[in-house]
């Protein structure tokens, strides 16, 4: 991909889909991933055509998982991918400054901030605030029907991250809105890697 080249939120969102199939498939090609690559992206700046917004466990390294290479992705990661004003911030960031044409917001299965609002457990007073989103989420789903309930909560709390960010986001809005911008929803496996895309925003 060359970083000239202008994608629309379509073509951004089939690039992270093919990454995710080679790798997935054992085929990765680990493309733009040479010194060479790091070299030129410092000196002429970077141009990432999508923006993760995902959880910082450490089995899901985002350019690996996509087969991406430097300069591809903005990634903002954090305990259990939930909104706050720090996140809102790179996420404006990234749709302000970088012009990315597609944000994704994705969450993971076996995720350790879903599983400790969902299980009870006592977590320490510093992670409460990254997890006000999650036990929003889990609320929505109170007397809900399923046979997973950190499942369920992991896909609330995608959405829900979505719906914050677009309400308090001015950038979001007028991007989405000029139809310049695309949101998806996702969620991955942790076991093999494999991403499900749950619906996509704005084509």
């Amino acid at each position: 991909m060359a970083d000239d080249q202008a994608l629309s939120p379509r073509e951004a969102m089939n690039l992270l889909k093919e990454g995710n199939h080679r790798f997935t498939s054992g085929m990765a090609e680990h493309p733009r991933q040479d010194f060479q690559r790091l070299k030129d992206i410092a000196r002429r700046g970077q141009q990432p055509f999508a923006a993760i917004l995902a959880c910082s466990d450490a089995r899901l390294p985002l350019e690996l998982m996509f087969d991406c290479g430097f300069g591809d992705l903005f990634c903002i990661r954090t305990a259990g991918n939930t909104f706050s004003p720090a996140v809102l911030g790179a996420v404006d960031f990234a749709a302000g400054f970088f012009k990315v044409p597609l944000l994704v917001v994705m969450g993971h299965s076996d995720c350790g901030a879903i599983n400790s609002v969902v299980g009870g457990g006592e977590v320490p007073s510093s992670i409460e605030p990254a997890l006000a989103t999650i036990r929003d989420a889990a609320r929505q789903m109170t007397g809900a029907p399923s046979t997973d309930a950190s499942a369920a909560v992991a896909t609330a709390n995608v959405w829900l991250t979505i719906e914050r960010l677009i309400k308090r986001s001015a950038v979001l809005t007028e991007r989405l809105q000029a139809g310049q911008l695309g949101i998806a929803a996702a969620m991955c496996n942790s076991d093999n890697a494999k991403v499900r895309w749950l619906e996509q925003r704005k084509n």
